[in-house]
């Protein structure tokens, strides 16, 4: 989905624009430390490289903002960067970060390319809000996309569930409605014997999957940067505290 873009282009990734908007809401919830680190790590201070800058300010985000905050709910929807798998020659992501600097740090504040606060409220208005605090205005887009992917994967219903003995409503399954009213449990969540994994039920809940499904959906097939893998392909491989522990690293406010 990332295409090359120049600097002053709008990012491909939507954290960055959502890290734009929510800036100010950021720095705010920030200790002294903390605004310190977020300032260096977006000035390319802390180390030139875009893939540890990512590394880092994902870091960071994760530690400042409880997990329902808008930013953190997109990147529980997307790759995170890891420094033993990312290209740091990936101009996209050093571009991205180039435009986030410049939002951050605008050497000029008549420059037109910088979003102005009046542009950010008018696109945050657009996407409408339900009871929570309204997401970037690509934000709709990109959860479609997110659905459509996760809704492809391997997948058993209600009815086969149920042949294993296997309550289909158990609140430590994840259960993706599909469009046609159909509910699909994702695959990867079930042993060779179509039994769930025990430690996939305890991360579902510790997840709160039963209210949001997608998310943590995304959490386990997606690369974790700390695991190194996706958590999803960890199951069965003995690896059950270490899905522990990177599950407990999401759920912290």
């Amino acid at each position: 989905m990332n295409e090359a873009q120049s600097p002053s282009g709008q990012p491909t990734d939507p954290l960055m624009r959502a890290v734009a908007q929510y800036w100010e809401e950021i720095i705010q919830a920030a200790d002294e430390e903390q605004r310190e680190r977020l300032h260096a790590i977006v000035a390319g201070t802390i180390d030139p490289d875009p893939v540890e800058t990512q590394v880092a300010l994902d870091d960071e985000l994760l530690d400042l903002l409880p997990p329902d905050h808008p930013v953190i709910r997109i990147m529980s929807t997307r790759t995170l960067y890891s420094t033993a798998t990312a290209d740091a020659t990936d101009s996209p992501l050093a571009d991205d970060l180039t435009w986030l600097r410049a939002q951050v740090f605008p050497s000029n504040p008549d420059d037109p390319e910088r979003a102005r606060p009046d542009e950010q409220a008018d696109a945050a208005s657009a996407v409408g809000a339900r009871g929570a605090p309204k997401a970037p205005p690509t934000l709709d887009e990109f959860d479609r996309q997110v659905e459509a992917r996760l809704l492809s994967l391997p997948s058993l219903t209600e009815n086969e569930v149920r042949r294993n003995n296997v309550d289909p409503d158990d609140d430590g399954l994840i259960r993706l409605p599909a469009p046609n009213r159909a509910v699909r449990l994702p695959a990867f969540q079930f042993n060779p014997e179509g039994r769930p994994w025990p430690v996939l039920r305890e991360v579902n809940r510790r997840l709160n999957a039963a209210a949001d499904p997608w998310g943590v959906a995304c959490w386990w097939v997606d690369p974790h940067q700390w695991l190194a893998a996706s958590p999803a392909t960890l199951l069965g491989e003995g690896r059950d505290d270490q899905l522990r522990w990177a599950a407990a690293s999401i759920g912290q406010e």
